[in-house]
């Protein structure tokens, strides 16, 4: 969305919430009914509503809207976590403690690095401003610039994938300011462990300020059977840098190996979807996001285990800002996610950063480096792929009763005439093969992801606004005529949820009890679509704007439009849980509400 046109909503909001500031004081119960932080608006000036952030929620905390001042609640219904009385801090809210892990993430924020804390010899991040911490916090030493950061020598945002051609092998991904002597990983498994070296590349070219070397390391089926990892087995690892002064260790983390969901007994396949997450416009998703992995998240239910997690592309916004070191601070806040489940993109538009020469070294310099996709840079793959450059940044991979196809939209927008026939041969190709009669008894779903959406109900004039969208146009039809069941995209900063369609004609329309911007009640069923189910999911969190991320919507661009949620703090993320070859759920929660606003069981 073009950001003058986002400028002038936020500022008419602002202007009309703060008018209402001159309105009687809320009490404690009007402040409960707020729906998210952003509603708090105009109430800074005055004593008012402040909102109370459940980063680690206990029995003496409320979360939500609640009656207090600067200080913090004073409703007496106990403490806050973190505490927002500023509607800016809503915005680009980040919690300072539980989402600033080093010295130099309190970039872009209102964080400062506490050396010292209360007589302790470690750092931490503080909530303050340039001239010390918040009341009551005493510190040693205090640090406002970054640039006055000392940076680890170890190594630093750790990330787990699939990788290989098709997904058959593990990868982990790391970074580190210095090359080292050496590095590698240790995998700790049921019956052994086993230490595998890295391969590490150097990553100067839009990255002068971020950390320069990227290392992986590949966990093929031979490693991962000679220390006992059988379908679902725990493993733990650790990854390491060596210099000629010492070793530098990162973990343990722990991840759990693919499991056999047909198993009699076993959790159904379950993954958790989102895109558009900034470094701190994305924290709700986040921590919600934190949550559903430890079990304690309104979808968590629906699946005992959560299998994978993909991003639907833009990350951080962007990776190369403040030459990477933005890119560093982002999978920071993301490890504790990406460590231990598998963490699978596809590229945006927002890291294309030049377009159309794929020699030069900027072409999605960042994407191409630090992720480790099947068929990317240095995957193992063997498909001949451009596995040395990562500029195939297109796959597929099988998880349960699902084949997941991730396609870049963003060929159409950034690549030559040739790299977007390319992908589009290899897409014909890869469904072909999908549809086979062996491929649909062991993956009877076809499950795709790109960014940019085909169809969209915003108004901002993108690609998919028009009657003409250049994605559609190239791969709708190769997307009907192989059977794809769920097409997942984000790019909008919304959700919407669509009835099957194909040919801006609406396939099917099914009841449903839904308000947009609210939610919808009870279940709705999509039995037997006759195509493919698109849905936009781009609402966790972008960092334009200071983290105002609205693309509007008026009103469903077609019949097919059947639900969304489009209002500022609407943030929101989705579960996708397959329990069989018939059955699917997809459930999207609103992240400070806390809840389940969607919840849609296709069949077939």
């Amino acid at each position: 969305m073009p950001t003058a046109f986002v400028s002038a909503l936020v500022l008419f909001a602002c202007h009309g919430i703060a008018q209402g500031s001159r309105n009687p004081l809320p009490s404690a119960t009007d402040c409960r009914a707020l729906p998210n932080c952003h509603s708090i608006f105009g109430s800074g000036i005055i004593e008012g509503c402040g909102w109370c952030w459940d980063t680690s929620i206990t029995l003496n905390q409320t979360h939500g809207g609640r009656h207090g001042t600067f200080e913090g609640p004073n409703d007496g219904l106990g403490k806050c976590s973190d505490w927002t009385f500023d509607s800016l801090e809503c915005q680009k809210h980040v919690d300072c403690d539980g989402d600033v892990p080093t010295c130099e993430g309190i970039v872009g924020t209102y964080c400062g690095w506490c050396v010292g804390l209360d007589g302790g010899s470690s750092g931490k991040a503080i909530k303050g401003t340039p001239s010390g911490p918040k009341k009551g916090v005493e510190c040693g030493e205090w640090t406002w610039d970054h640039a006055k950061c000392l940076r680890s020598d170890g190594p630093e945002q750790v990330r787990l994938s699939m990788a290989g051609n098709a997904g058959e092998i593990y990868a982990l991904t790391w970074a580190s300011a210095a090359a080292g002597l050496n590095s590698s990983a240790v995998f700790h498994g049921p019956s052994a462990s086993v230490t595998l070296p890295a391969e590490t590349t150097y990553f100067p070219a839009t990255n002068d300020a971020g950390f320069q070397y990227i290392h992986r390391v590949l966990l093929r089926g031979s490693a991962a059977a000679s220390i006992g990892l059988t379908p679902g087995a725990p493993c733990e690892y650790e990854v390491s840098l060596c210099t000629e002064v010492q070793c530098l260790t990162r973990g343990p983390f722990r991840f759990a190996n693919r499991r056999d969901v047909a198993a009699p007994g076993a959790a159904p396949l379950s993954v958790l979807v989102f895109g558009d997450m900034g470094r701190y416009g994305g924290g709700q998703v986040l921590r919600a996001l934190k949550r559903e992995l430890g079990g304690h998240g309104p979808t968590s239910g629906t699946s005992l285990i959560t299998d994978a997690v993909i991003h639907v592309g833009d990350f951080a916004y962007d990776l190369a800002t403040h030459d990477g070191l933005n890119g560093d601070t982002f999978f920071q806040r993301v490890e504790p996610l990406a460590s231990s489940v598998p963490y699978m993109v596809t590229p945006g538009n927002h890291e294309i950063q030049t377009g159309g020469d794929e020699m030069n070294v900027a072409y999605f310099a960042q994407y191409r480096n630090r992720f480790t996709m099947p068929r990317g840079m240095y995957s193992g793959s063997t498909d001949g792929s451009d596995h040395l450059r990562g500029t195939d940044m297109w796959h597929s991979w099988n998880l349960g009763p699902v084949h997941f196809v991730s396609y870049s939209s963003e060929v159409f927008f950034s690549s030559s005439n040739a790299t977007q026939q390319r992908m589009i041969d290899w897409l014909e190709q890869d469904l072909t093969a999908a549809n086979t009669a062996a491929a649909r008894a062991g993956q009877p779903w076809i499950v795709t992801f790109a960014h940019r959406p085909m169809y969209c109900s915003n108004i901002d004039g993108d690609d998919c606004t028009k009657v003409g969208s250049r994605v559609r146009l190239a791969l709708e039809g190769i997307l009907k005529r192989h059977a794809v069941d769920v097409a997942f995209s984000a790019h909008e900063h919304s959700y919407e949820r669509l009835f099957p369609v194909y040919d801006n004609a609406v396939a099917e329309t099914y009841e449903q009890k839904c308000v947009h911007d609210i939610g919808c009640e009870g279940e709705t069923r999509y039995v037997k679509p006759s195509a493919p189910v698109h849905i936009v999911t781009g609402a966790a969190g972008c960092n334009e704007n200071s983290g105002a991320c609205i693309n509007p919507i008026l009103k469903g661009r077609g019949p097919w439009s059947a639900f969304y949620l489009q209002k500022q703090g609407t943030y929101s993320y989705g579960r996708l849980t397959v329990y069989n070859g018939t059955a699917m759920r997809w459930q999207v929660v609103m992240a400070e509400q806390n809840k389940v606003v969607d919840n849609v069981l296709i069949t077939k």
